[in-house]
């Protein structure tokens, strides 16, 4: 799929497709100024907490919204109203593929690991059990790390080989780099 929103050198841009589709519509349409400033905003949050290439993705997800928020609106108090948490789902699902839950899934059980590295007490175990597990989970960390690179690679590369040509044409075998030719 097309981003619907992309930043590129830090601008937002918002194709035209995207305004047909409702839930970015009213979003768009309520805004009535000429600049559209509020809209922007409000389409950059969406973009920065939903999709998956927001330099964003790399904060923890108990602080990434907050640090958006702020950024984008100058105050973490600010909160999205119904039609923005619509505008997110409706962008979740446009651009969600079956990797990409894979990879949020296993992104959600590598931060339960980590609760478990930080939350380990060796005091309360007498037998060392906890001690050699721990040990053993530590060993086994640097494959998972690998496990994961080579997940978002995947993803990424599914991303770009998404990409379409306007009017949803295909890129031709000799438009493709020779690497990729096959």
């Amino acid at each position: 799929m097309k981003n619907l929103i992309e930043l590129t050198n830090n601008v937002l841009t918002i194709q035209p497709e995207a305004l047909v589709i409702q839930e970015f519509k009213s979003l768009w349409d309520r805004d009535k100024s000429k600049t559209k400033d509020k809209a922007l905003q409000e389409l950059a949050y969406i973009y920065h907490t939903t999709d998956f290439q927001s330099i964003y993705r790399n904060y923890h997800p108990d602080t990434r919204e907050s640090k958006i928020r702020l950024d984008i609106f100058g105050k973490r108090e600010w909160s999205p109203d119904m039609k923005i948490i619509t505008a997110q789902e409706k962008y979740k699902q446009l651009q969600t593929t079956l990797s990409m839950e894979l990879l949020n899934d296993a992104e959600s059980g590598i931060d339960k690991l980590r609760l478990y590295f930080q939350n380990v007490d060796f005091t309360v175990d007498e037998e060392g059990k906890a001690a050699k597990n721990f040990i053993m989970n530590v060993k086994q960390l640097g494959d998972l790390v690998k496990g994961m690179k080579l997940l978002r690679e995947e993803v990424e590369k599914e991303l770009s080989d998404q990409m379409q040509l306007r009017g949803g044409s295909t890129i031709g075998r000799r438009e493709l780099p020779p690497d990729r030719r096959g």
